[in-house]
């Protein structure tokens, strides 16, 4: 699933965040008010990092970003390594 997307999130501090989320890997959980997801992303036009993190529509209709973590390609094969290790175990 690839999908393009470029909004504007704000931190407690105001600062504009931009994020463009590149690809869409899996919807984890969902309820009546937001999802958390596992994506590909672009924050502030940065190169594109694995994100998990909770998403919420506010009331215009864009797609808000909540806490949530972001891994680099290294950190992703180790988080891999480690899930498969346990699976096995």
């Amino acid at each position: 699933n690839k999908m393009s997307l470029k909004l504007t999130s704000e931190t407690k501090a105001k600062k504009p965040v931009s994020f463009e989320i590149k690809e869409s890997i899996a919807v984890l959980s969902a309820n009546e008010t937001e999802t958390m997801e596992f994506n590909v992303v672009s924050w502030n036009k940065r190169p594109e990092k694995y994100d998990i993190r909770s998403w919420y529509v506010d009331e215009n209709g864009e797609k808000q970003a909540k806490k949530g973590v972001t891994l680099t390609d290294d950190e992703i094969i180790a988080l891999y390594e480690a899930l498969k290790k346990r699976a096995e175990s």
